[in-house]
């Protein structure tokens, strides 16, 4: 791998992962950055492997190549030239103790949150992989 500015350290905590899932959610409700905005949708209608995150009833869905690195960010991210959604996959499973599942349930609430969104989410994630999910609490 070349090395980058923006080099990245995988992370290594569920605080870590939760950081990152906020400022996802920052950049959803930027209604005064529409580039923020239409980046976290894009990452959301794009992501393959998700953590869903419940809380009172309602999921929220956060793509692994994302929250998979510490302290990420819109910048951080576009700017990278070594991000890979295997390397976070792994990453995100050391700190859940559990691999990500297909789940008929999870992927019922993935396309309510995305149609919440007002977006349309893919029939399956890029190169036809079937999306999967870790799921936790805040």
């Amino acid at each position: 791998m070349s090395e980058s500015k923006y080099a990245y350290n995988l992370i290594t905590s569920l605080n870590e992962i939760l950081r990152n899932t906020k400022l996802l959610d920052i950049y959803l409700s930027d209604m005064e950055s529409k580039a923020r905005r239409e980046y976290a949708l894009d990452r959301i209608k794009n992501g393959i492997c998700f953590l869903a995150v419940i809380n009172n009833g309602t999921y929220r869905f956060y793509p692994s190549r994302f929250i998979g690195y510490i302290n990420n960010s819109m910048e951080a991210h576009e700017k990278s030239d070594v991000k890979d959604g295997r390397e976070t996959n792994v990453a995100i499973s050391r700190v859940l103790g559990t691999q990500p599942q297909i789940s008929e349930p999870l992927e019922h609430e993935y396309i309510k949150f995305c149609n919440s969104l007002r977006i349309k989410p893919r029939k399956k994630g890029p190169f036809g992989s079937v999306r999967r999910y870790w799921v936790t609490s805040e």
